[in-house]
């Protein structure tokens, strides 16, 4: 029975949007640096339109697949900028929750899917798959409309030299036009060029490896295939939609959750914990449908005690790497390379996510209630990452991050370059400064249009 539905054909209509991203992302951090985020935004709402079109008007299987690459294109292009906006455009005080808001919203589209198709799948005819893979359009449609007026984040400015667009900006998010001492943190942080790239391996690293456990502690099973894991179970069509409706409900409680306490609680502890509740999860996953699942399926009460498991986990994966990851990448990279860095964590995340989508149901096939255990490895390891490779960010302004980066006892020596980098830069920086007011000339718009150096480059 765990073989039922180990199709490949079945898994690449999902994965095919998650192979189609992976070359979208690397135009996405480029569009991202050389004309904002908000571009970015709107070219990831135009092609998830152009993906409901194709999907629900989808008269062959070319079409649906076209459609669905069209969905990768707007999950590589909007998760590439939306979260880099929300933290370019945050207090450090509610940096945490605002970005927090942007998976709160994925959440609420999954939880949305979800009622959509318990709703229509009593529907007869082409109608009742149509209908749930067009949708969506409807919501993108406001985000279509809309970001054309909005402007970018005043460090998208500053990084394309755009110096009174990024402070009026500034004066509008803060309510006040004392910004000078944040406009000039920003500027400072302009020195940085990509061949000088691989001082910042660390971040680039804790970046993919953020995005990659988003999809290693099990949740693509969950994610697209728990209706499936319920009818190989032996439960009916309908208890297994409405278990993947709880478990959508019960990813919504998670994010509330991880918006309330992010910036209460800290990242570090709030990921610690929702590790150790997941493994604790994947564990009793693998107990109850390895130990009272039998040929003839599974009964009604260890059914509900499968999904009330299942539902747990989810909450505790939404309180810890599925909302934090979003807020520890951008936060550990500095302005110069934030776009890059989202790149590298949304690339560890779809990279992982073809691998899981596409096998997912193979495996099932193959290791039975073992998947659960399988995942429970990688939980652990997450726990670990998160008590030892990742620094707390709770309230530090982003400046102080890269310091207490740079002193951790992991990546102290990594680091060692870049931090030597830093310094002679700021010398440099105080040096120009010296000079220009024994001179007695040099405004700040004139300095804007040195061309920024790589920390630690010689001059030109």
């Amino acid at each position: 029975m765990w073989c039922h539905f180990s199709d490949p054909y079945l898994q690449l209509v999902t994965s095919t949007a998650y192979i189609a991203s992976v070359p979208a992302t690397f135009v996405a951090f480029w569009l991202c640096g050389w004309r904002g985020r908000i571009l970015v935004v709107f070219l990831a709402a135009c092609s998830y339109e152009i993906a409901a079109g194709l999907q629900a008007g989808a008269q062959n299987l070319g079409m649906l697949y076209t459609g669905r690459a069209f969905v990768g294109f707007g999950m590589a292009f909007g998760n590439q900028a939306a979260p880099v906006f929300m933290s370019e455009v945050a207090l450090p005080k509610i940096r945490g929750a605002l970005i927090s808001l942007y998976q709160f919203a994925v959440v609420i589209g999954i939880l949305f899917a979800q009622l959509t198709n318990y709703g229509t799948a009593k529907i007869n005819g082409q109608a009742s798959w149509r209908i749930p893979l067009g949708v969506y359009g409807g919501p993108v449609l406001l985000v279509l409309l809309a970001a054309p007026f909005l402007p970018d984040s005043p460090d998208s400015y500053i990084a394309r030299r755009k110096l009174t667009n990024a402070r009026r900006t500034l004066e509008r998010l803060r309510g006040t036009q004392e910004v000078d001492a944040e406009a000039k943190f920003e500027r400072s942080q302009l020195r940085a060029t990509l061949r000088w790239a691989w001082r910042y391996r660390v971040h680039f690293t804790l970046c993919f490896m953020l995005g990659a456990f988003r999809a290693l502690t099990g949740n693509p099973l969950l994610l697209f295939y728990a209706p499936e894991l319920f009818q190989t179970l032996g439960t009916s069509q309908n208890y297994s939609l409405l278990s993947a409706l709880t478990q959508g409900c019960a990813k919504v409680i998670g994010n509330l959750l991880a918006i309330f306490l992010v910036d209460r609680v800290g990242r570090k502890k709030l990921q610690v914990f929702g590790g150790v509740g997941q493994l604790l999860c994947q564990i009793a996953a693998s107990l109850i449908t390895g130990v009272l699942f039998d040929d003839t399926g599974i009964n009604d009460s260890d059914a509900w005690a499968l999904t009330v498991v299942l539902c747990l986990f989810e909450v505790f994966f939404e309180i810890s790497i599925c909302t934090l990851s979003w807020v520890l990448a951008t936060e550990i990279c500095p302005l110069e390379i934030r776009s890059i860095g989202a790149g590298f964590h949304v690339m560890g995340d779809l990279c992982l996510q073809i691998v899981f989508t596409q096998l997912t149901l193979t495996m099932m096939c193959k290791m039975t209630w073992g998947v659960f255990v399988f995942s429970a490895g990688f939980c652990l390891l997450f726990i670990l990452f998160s008590l030892f490779m990742i620094p707390e960010t709770k309230g530090v302004p982003l400046d102080q991050v890269q310091e207490r980066l740079q002193t951790h006892w992991l990546w102290r020596h990594a680091m060692k370059e870049l931090r030597e980098a830093g310094e002679v830069a700021e010398a440099e920086a105080a040096a120009k400064t010296a000079l220009a007011k024994l001179s007695g000339g040099g405004t700040e718009e004139k300095d804007a249009e040195v061309p920024a150096q790589a920390h630690g480059a010689p001059p030109a």
